[in-house]
This record gives structure tokens, sequence and C-alpha cells, in this order.
């Protein structure tokens, strides 16, 4: 299941919100190697955040049975402040529109230590969510910055893919950057082809208040 994370219910998710913290560092620092703003911070804290967590930014956090995070992404509307428009784009001298139907999505991740095919269906559930939400929120557009192997997968499931820019080698990267517009023409025709007749279970916590106890934090409930 795919708990969403609205910047109100921040307090209350705490405990979730440090262990996609702590997936993005081992992700993204251990295993990827990548040189972040707040490096020393990382390292002291084990948790991988940067200013961009705060204000409007939502999450999506996969659970595991244990209510273990085994899947993340952060979503931010493109018209607050977020890493793509306001930091990324800069170095790869482009400009990525912005507008209320467009929202940035970055530091997808999954568990390294799952499986193949536990890897490969926690991720096509994230992306289902990801559909959801954007169609009962009125988002038909998505910026981010990726890899060539982690784009294609939206590809492949039917939405328009646009590079915005040449691709970037980032300092202390293994493989070019793309700056990408994407567009989802039919997001329940989308999300049916990710789930292949499964159910994607999108878990709001102002839908059910219960999740507020089976996945909050006791301390501030």
């Amino acid at each position: 299941m795919s708990l969403l994370i609205r910047p109100r219910h921040r307090r209350r998710f705490q405990g979730v919100l440090n262990d996609c913290f702590r997936l993005r560092r081992e992700v993204f620092v251990d295993n990827l190697g990548w040189s972040l703003p707040d490096a020393e911070r990382t390292a002291l804290t084990g948790l991988e955040r940067d200013a961009f967590d705060d204000g409007e930014a939502l999450y999506l956090a996969n659970l595991n049975l244990a209510g273990r995070v085994i899947a993340c992404v952060r979503i931010t509307p493109s018209t607050a402040p977020n890493l793509t428009c306001d930091s990324l784009a800069g170095q790869m001298g482009v400009a990525p529109p912005r507008g209320p139907h467009i929202v940035e999505m970055s530091r997808m991740c999954a568990d390294p230590r799952l499986a193949r095919e536990e890897r490969r269906e926690t991720m096509l559930e994230l992306r289902a969510c990801i559909g959801l939400l954007s169609h009962r929120s009125g988002w038909t557009h998505r910026i981010g910055v990726g890899y060539d192997r982690h784009i294609q997968p939206f590809i492949r499931s039917g939405m328009t893919v646009q590079v915005l820019g040449p691709p970037i080698l980032f300092p202390g990267d293994g493989e070019p950057s793309f700056a990408i517009l994407a567009a989802d023409p039919d997001p329940p025709r989308r999300v049916g082809h990710l789930l292949a007749g499964g159910p994607a279970c999108l878990e709001d916590p102002d839908a059910d208040p219960s999740l507020f106890t089976r996945y909050g934090d006791r301390a501030v409930a």
C-alpha cells in the first residue's frame, strides 16, 4: 500500500518520513554515491533530507505488511519551490514549465534489499498510485530529472515524455541525467495497465483517519 503524507500530516507521520529519508540515504548516497549539498548532516543523522523537504512537498510511502517503508517518492507543486525548477534546472540550462496542473517528482526509490520481482511490484504500485493521485488532484503533467533507465518505465506505461534539454553528467555521477516533462493523457487506462487489473491501494488519512493510529507517531496522536 502507498500511504499519502500531506504537509499537514508530517508531524503525525514523522516516523514514516524518517524511514523514507533513511531509504533515500541508502539508495542515493550509500549506493549511488551522490554528492549532495547536505552531505554532512546526512552522515550525522543517517537521513537524506534537503531544503525542499519542507514547504508544500507531499510524499507517497509504500509500506509492507510489517509497516516498513520499501519505496517512496516526493511530489511538490511546480508553483512552489522544488528541486527540479529551483536547483537542478539552472545547472542543466533548462527552464521547466510551471503551473497548477504540473507537479515535480523527485527522490523516487525502492529498497535495494528487495528481490527483483518484489522491487518491480512495489514500483508498479507506486507509479500507479502517483497516477491515481494525479487524476484526483487535476495534475496532468510532471517534471523531474532522472536517468534514462528510470524514465523508460513511464514511456512504456503510455505516458508522453518530452526531454527538456541535453543530458548532463553531474559531478561524481556515473551516467547522464535528463530533465523531462511527462504528460498523462489517460490516467485511468494507464493505472489499469500498470496493475494488470489489480487494485491500487492509495491510503489517504483524510479519507481514513485510522491510518493515524496504524502508522502514525503515538507521541503526537
